[in-house]
């Protein structure tokens, strides 16, 4: 293997900038040179941000997630206040299943920019599906103040609301949620849960809960 070349800051954005056209690259991406250019930029310069995020990428298309993700947090360590590095890999985390990682790294980008709409409501959707829907609530009602028409938003709203035991927010907006987005099955499926106890609850020959078919 090639030796590595002197340390040089010209030389890391050279290597750097190649590393990325080979992870760009239009016909196939080749990760094996992408990966090596990127050493050796962070190796001319240790704080090359662009050869940590580029790895990150590559690494994270080869499927070696644990890897990608630590080469953005050296990304961030690197410039910390660099808020869309944080929300993105907030969302590749996301993606991949994680989601306490992902709540975390929404959680610190919030930290620096707390009027990041779509940053409140990606963490409002998680932490409703994770249980926690007092905290969900917070972010998903600053997040639909302006963002309205997002049906996530609206369909995680509706599974905090019903989790805190207030099933008639729940039922608008899951009814808000199957409207702007007609197939959404999760939305249509909770909403109909919700009328069945709502029917079940006055139906029954005692005035309790209706009997099951």
């Amino acid at each position: 293997e090639a030796a590595l070349p002197a340390r040089a800051p010209l030389a890391a954005d050279l290597h750097a900038e190649r590393a990325n056209a080979y992870l760009r690259s239009e016909t196939k991406p080749d990760y094996r040179a992408c990966l090596q250019d990127c050493a050796k930029a962070t190796y001319a310069r240790d704080d090359c941000q662009r050869a940590w995020l580029t790895r990150f990428y590559a690494l994270h298309a080869l499927g070696r997630h644990a890897e990608a993700a630590a080469h953005f947090e050296e990304a961030l360590r690197i410039e910390p206040d660099r808020t869309t590095s944080r929300f993105g890999l907030a969302t590749m985390l996301e993606r991949m299943g994680e989601d306490e990682g992902a709540i975390e790294q929404y959680r610190k980008g919030l930290e620096i920019h707390p009027r990041k709409v779509r940053a409140h409501g990606r963490l409002g959707v998680l932490l409703a599906r994770g249980g926690r829907p007092a905290e969900a609530e917070t972010h998903l009602r600053y997040a639909l103040r302006v963002l309205p028409e997002e049906a996530d938003y609206q369909r995680a709203m509706g599974d905090a609301t019903a989790a805190l035991g207030r099933p008639d927010e729940a039922r608008a907006h899951y009814e808000e949620a199957v409207r702007l987005r007609p197939d959404d099955a999760e939305a249509a499926a909770a909403l109909a849960r919700l009328e069945r106890q709502r029917d079940g609850g006055a139906g029954g020959p005692d005035g309790g809960a209706g009997s099951r078919p």
